[in-house]
């Protein structure tokens, strides 16, 4: 049998990107073999394709394909990596030998952990090329070209090297594995099992092995990345001492003191904290301390290098005695913000809060320009006196929480827990409740249920709602896709334990990522503190 590699689809591009997004460098084509673009595949008795019988469509919707990868140091200069495919059933349980079982009925989202892709660490001199040597057909899934949206799924299996680079100081080869679209573009042509040799011509150690690397973090992407770590350390370009960086932003003019902050509240920093941190308070002028800030925000994921988040002065209040000094006893106050907080916006009314948080770190920084350039921004007074001899006396305000429990990552690559889109729990068909103790509450103000799912397949998905003992309806929706719901619990919340009920009415796969509730509590402070919110008055500034 002869099977021809054309250039990699962009399927498995995209299995690659993952691994050559990380430092790809002198990219080169790898050679299939010697001379030609074919690559012969070594004649393996009994290796039939399978059948493809059908499970039942409630079982066969929520089944799951994956594929793993491993590898056989079988000579020095080759290895041989192993793709193996098996099939994940409700009950949690998995098997190779089933694979070919319900492929007929598999939609897109089931079929995604079939796709891999990996990298192999190569000699830093020579050729690197891929044989593959045994490609086992399991099954085949239906192709609809309108239900198959992502790239991924119209893909050249079952296997295509993706070239040659680097990773930091390591040669690699990449490949990607998965599927192949059938000739007639009707059908993906699933594999249980391909095993492919890379077969290498250069040095076997290019440097010497010198024990753990100083560069830990380094050191750690390597091993997850590099399918044959432990044989490819030896072949890495020797490490070279780099220049110190420069500095993306310059600090202001004088001296910065960082300040992290992990929640909401009001922050007093003294003169004795300063001197504690080694600032010379005594050549301080407290008119010119100015408080920087930068948001709190990530940097997104932009196609081009972000200009990062630029520091803006903000208001603060610098109690210095009247007498132009900043003594230890002296302090500056500030209202400071966590990165995860709720954020106000000029959309519609159910969207007028909308929850931030930062994915990497829960603290936030602010900067305290000791010696500033210029005045510094300071908080404006305004007199609490009331003004009408009938004020409005509010007796409660908005509460908003929200909940999220990042358990399960959408896609994984070499068993890597790490990824931008984490999800909480999974309903098959189960009921899931959730506790809130809210104290001060109003009962009569109703409370707002926002809900967020994703479809883990393309079948409906279909919830009940409830908020205690008050039934908020049905919510359904199509597709593998994340939806967000809006509801009303026209009762609104009771003093003490809540319950947000979730009534899965189908076995169709779906995951909650979140919910959020917003709520009514009285005046009443605790722990010495009471923050809230309150809407923008008319005229106001905001």
């Amino acid at each position: 049998m002869a099977l021809t590699i054309r250039s990699p689809a962009s399927g498995m591009r995209a299995a690659l990107a993952i691994v050559a997004m990380l430092g790809v460098a002198d990219e080169v084509p790898a050679w299939p073999d010697a001379s030609s673009g074919v690559v012969k595949a070594l004649p393996v008795a009994g290796l039939a394709p399978a059948n493809s019988p059908l499970l039942p469509p409630d079982l066969a919707a929520t089944a799951v394909w994956e594929a793993e990868l491993s590898i056989v140091l079988s000579e020095p200069d080759i290895v041989r990596v192993l793709y193996e495919a098996t099939v994940r059933q409700p009950s949690g349980t998995t098997s190779q030998g089933d694979v070919a079982v319900g492929l007929a009925e598999a939609g897109p989202s089931q079929l995604r952990g079939l796709f891999k892709g990996c990298a192999i660490g190569i000699p830093l001199t020579g050729k690197a090329w891929a044989e593959l040597v045994v490609a086992r057909e399991a099954g085949r899934a239906a192709f609809v070209e309108a239900n198959h949206g992502h790239a991924h799924m119209a893909a050249d299996g079952p296997f295509a090297p993706g070239g040659i680079g680097f990773l930091r100081r390591q040669r690699i080869l990449n490949l990607g594995f998965g599927p192949r679209r059938s000739d007639d573009g009707k059908e993906l042509i699933v594999y249980d099992r391909v095993v492919v040799d890379i077969h290498m011509e250069g040095p076997a150690s290019t440097v010497p092995w010198q024990g753990p690397s100083a560069d830990r973090w380094g050191e750690m992407l390597y091993r997850q990345t590099i399918l044959n770590y432990e044989q490819a350390r030896p072949w890495r370009r020797a490490a070279r001492l780099r220049a110190p960086a420069k500095r993306t932003q310059e600090p202001m003019q004088g001296e910065l003191v960082k300040i992290v902050v992990r929640s909401q509240g009001m922050y007093r920093i003294t003169g004795a904290d300063l001197k504690e941190v080694g600032v010379d308070i005594d050549v301080i002028d407290p008119g010119r301390i100015r408080l920087l800030y930068a948001g709190g925000r990530v940097l997104g994921l932009p196609v081009r290098v972000s200009r990062g988040n630029e520091r803006r002065e903000i208001a603060a209040v610098v109690e210095d005695g009247g007498d132009g000094r900043l003594d230890a006893e002296d302090y500056i106050l500030f209202y400071g913000e966590a990165p995860a907080r709720w954020e106000y916006t000029n959309r519609r009314e159910s969207e007028r809060y909308q929850w931030r948080e930062n994915r990497y770190t829960r603290d936030n920084v602010y900067w305290l320009a000791v010696e500033g350039e210029r005045v510094g921004r300071r908080a404006v007074e305004r007199s609490g006196a009331v003004q009408s001899a009938d004020p409005w006396r509010p007796v409660s305000y908005r509460e908003r929480l929200h909940a999220e429990d990042e358990r399960f990552t959408l896609l994984q690559l070499l068993k890597i827990n790490s990824g931008y889109d984490w999800y909480w729990e999974d309903f098959r068909g189960n009921a899931r409740s959730y506790s809130t103790l809210i104290e001060d509450a109003i009962p009569g103000d109703p409370v707002n249920v926002r809900v967020c799912f994703y479809g883990w397949s393309d079948k409906s998905h279909s919830f009940e709602i409830k908020w205690n003992d008050q039934s908020l309806g049905l919510v359904a929706f199509n597709g593998s896709q994340a939806n967000t719901f809006h509801l009303t619990a026209s009762k609104g919340a009771r003093e003490g334990l809540n319950q947000l009920g979730l009534f899965h009415r189908d076995s169709n796969l779906t995951r909650l990522d979140w919910y959020e509730l917003e709520f009514s509590r009285g005046f009443i402070a605790r722990g010495g503190e009471l923050l809230f919110a309150w809407p923008v008055a008319e005229g106001e500034d905001t």
